[in-house]
């Protein structure tokens, strides 16, 4: 029975990494450079949920283009939205903001720093969403440390499944089927494939 289900999920692993990876980053480039065409015309709430669209857009795009100039351009942007955001006193912006930064400052304690202070406007603001990948980006501080990223990314996911944030969940669910098929868990993998399939369709991931 193992040994099925541990073919079961390899395969559904293999299908959920199967994406046409030689388009993804052209559409990010795109996606990028159409963000910044609207910088000009936008203020307030508006500019602060574009510049922190940019620094995500880097941050992904870095995933397949790995290189200091796009980590840089992430906090660059992300940076441009905190200070933004503190001008006119939003807090939903702030927030992921905070995250991009921290996230981009790697392991330093001041990443930590700006990470809980997401999670501090999280709770604040009683934000499922905010809290979700705030959670998910602290993960990415202790990978060495596979209990507390575990820990971590059920957290996050708990809080995606409230919020009906099909992306998050989808994110943190893979990982979880990762890493219980590393530890040869194939029930617990399993659960976590059918849940990152689920999650994949409603955002609207039909190639997944």
């Amino acid at each position: 029975m193992r040994k099925v289900l541990s073919c079961i999920i390899i395969s559904l692993l293999c299908f959920l990494k199967a994406s046409p990876q030689n388009r993804i980053p052209i559409a990010d480039s795109l996606r990028m450079e159409s963000l910044k065409k609207k910088l000009p015309g936008l203020k307030g709430r508006t500019l602060v949920d574009c510049l922190n669209d940019i620094a995500r857009e880097y941050r992904e795009y870095s995933y397949l283009q790995p290189s200091p100039q796009n980590r840089h351009s992430a906090y660059y942007y992300a940076k441009q939205a905190k200070n933004e955001a503190v001008k006119i006193n939003y807090q939903y912006g702030l927030a992921f903001a905070c995250m991009e930064i921290g996230y981009q400052l790697n392991t330093t304690p001041l990443a930590t720093y700006y990470i809980q202070k997401a999670i501090s406007i999280g709770e604040s603001l009683h934000h499922d969403k905010i809290l979700g990948w705030a959670y998910l980006i602290l993960s990415s501080k202790y990978h060495q440390d596979r209990n507390k990223t575990t820990a971590l990314w059920k957290k996050a996911l708990q809080y995606f499944e409230k919020a009906g944030d099909y992306g998050g969940q989808t994110e943190a669910a893979l990982l979880l089927s990762q890493e219980y098929l590393g530890n040869e868990n194939y029930e617990e993998a399993f659960t976590y494939c059918e849940k990152t399939l689920t999650a994949s369709r409603k955002k609207g991931f039909h190639n997944l």
